[in-house]
């Protein structure tokens, strides 16, 4: 007979937390969507705007299969849960394993570590202002005080590039790699976590996908105790 041992809340609590990280590459995807959306720099960088342009639905789309993932993965786990506890109401008893599956009712150990933060990255950099020469600059900055464009502006973005997207687009991938950091973070403290109270062929199933996903280390024991885990 397999061995089967749970703290039901503990699982509860790291199917919120999986849920929780599912939202957070939801959130990160949407970001991504609206400050990433294209690469269009103007011609400076135009030699590279196709190449890098190509890339970003397949960035927005891992974003977006992360999420449907860790989704799926949570809702797996609190039918788990659901599972356990019928079994062990109707059938566990019977064969001596009830006092296995508990329910302390306190997942407190699968809080975030780690904190996401999103925001609009600013850039400093501009390029020089073109200069059409007298008359002409006058007639510009006139057009500019009366709040219209400045045709000076367009032209520069036009020949030398839109130097500030570029930096601010630089700005927020750094930002969105310290986001993903942070999630995995989490994802891999609920994976330590659960791992003192859950024992069995679906607690050895959760491994491996969390293997598939690269979370963890891949000498990581599973406990046997409630003192922690520690790498083989």
């Amino acid at each position: 007979m397999s061995v089967i041992q749970v703290e039901l809340s503990d699982l509860r609590g790291y199917a919120s937390l999986v849920d929780r990280a599912g939202q957070d590459a939801k959130q990160l995807q949407g970001d991504a969507m609206s400050q990433i959306a294209d690469g269009d720099f103007g011609r400076i960088l135009e030699l590279v705007t196709g190449e890098y342009e190509s890339l970003l639905p397949a960035f927005h789309a891992i974003l977006g299969e992360d999420s449907t993932r860790l989704d799926q993965t949570a809702t797996g786990l609190r039918q788990v849960a659901r599972d356990f506890a019928e079994t062990d109401k109707r059938v566990s008893q019977t064969f001596g394993i009830g006092k296995a599956i508990t329910d302390d009712g306190d997942a407190s150990g699968f809080g975030d570590v780690a904190g996401m933060s999103l925001f609009c990255p600013a850039s400093g950099k501009e390029l020089p202002q073109m200069k059409f020469g007298f008359p002409f600059d006058q007639a510009c900055d006139l057009a500019s005080m009366a709040g219209l464009p400045d045709p000076r502006d367009w032209v520069t973005r036009q020949v030398a590039g839109d130097i500030g997207k570029a930096d601010r687009q630089a700005a927020a991938w750094d930002m969105y790699a310290e986001a993903a950091l942070s999630v995995r973070t989490n994802l891999e403290h609920g994976q330590r976590a659960i791992k003192k109270t859950w024992l069995g062929e679906a607690a050895v199933a959760s491994d491996a996908k969390a293997a598939e996903m690269g979370l963890g280390d891949e000498g990581a024991k599973r406990c046997d105790d409630a003192d922690g885990c520690a790498p083989a």
